[in-house]
């Protein structure tokens, strides 16, 4: 392991969390359809300055997590930042590491701060399975920029004659690495093989994070890190998400969970 550093500034002053918010998770493309990742984000950073009270000119840094970008906002901090009325001039940029982009955003604001380059920053994450970005083939790619240079109507006819049906079809946000072809879970499965980590053990660990995850919501010791969301709907009308929205009901022992993975595959 590595050796764990104390997060203090160059003065010696301890750097802390000072509050923490998100919004409800919900299933995709339910409460949160057509909702676009850059507005879930301007949504709970102008609520978590809000509840914070801290003056939005106070905050020096925004660093915040997306793993699926989107091509109208590839530089989703920006767009937070003027999306929620805080200073223009805001050091504002955005990170992207799989499953550890939001993780990322907290080191890197609190790098700044060790290094003494800001007193305060936000850092945060959003990505909407609801709002993807959907691409083309490559064929039909190349095609479009060949026809943006195309001089006459019969070369841009001939350039579209190329193409076949597969090629029309919308090619949705890879989901394996590009370079070696593995997923998340193949990623996963090579660690637990490396490491010697047995599916018992990761069984045990996932069911008492899901226990404690439920017992702290029965607690209401989460009540005040969930912010309810209110969307407007196509007919101009708001729907209300609440921290309610998504509470698990999860199954006593283990041989239960593991029956309601196979029956579900979740």
């Amino acid at each position: 392991m590595g050796q764990v550093l104390p997060l203090v500034t160059r003065q010696g002053d301890r750097i802390a969390i000072v509050s923490g918010l998100r919004t409800p998770f919900a299933r995709q493309a339910t409460a949160f359809h057509g909702i676009p990742a850059v507005d879930l984000g301007k949504m709970v950073v102008g609520e978590l300055l809000a509840r914070s009270e801290i003056p939005a000119e106070v905050i020096e840094q925004l660093v915040f997590g997306q793993v699926v970008q989107m091509p109208e906002a590839p530089n989703i901090a920006r767009e937070i930042v003027l999306g929620t009325g805080m200073n223009v001039h805001t050091d504002a940029y955005s990170v992207s590491r799989a499953c550890a982009t939001s993780f990322q955003a907290v080191a890197n604001v609190a790098e700044s701060l060790m290094a003494g380059t800001i007193r305060a920053g936000i850092a945060g994450g959003a990505d909407s399975s609801s709002v993807l970005p959907i691409g083309v083939s490559k064929k039909l790619a190349r095609v479009l920029v060949d026809v943006n240079k195309a001089r006459t109507m019969s070369q841009r006819l001939k350039l579209f004659s190329r193409l076949r049906l597969r090629d029309l079809m919308p090619v949705p946000p890879a989901v394996a690495e590009y370079s070696t072809g593995l997923r998340m879970g193949d990623t996963a499965e090579q660690m637990a093989k490396t490491y010697g980590i047995t599916r018992e053990q990761q069984d045990a660990l996932a069911h008492r994070s899901h226990q404690r995850a439920a017992q702290a919501w029965s607690d209401g010791k989460l009540k005040e890190e969930v912010m309810t969301a209110f969307i407007l709907l196509i007919n101009n009308r708001l729907s209300k998400t609440t921290i309610f929205a998504v509470i698990p009901r999860l199954p006593i022992t283990q041989s239960c969970a593991r029956r309601l993975i196979a029956n579900t595959g979740r």
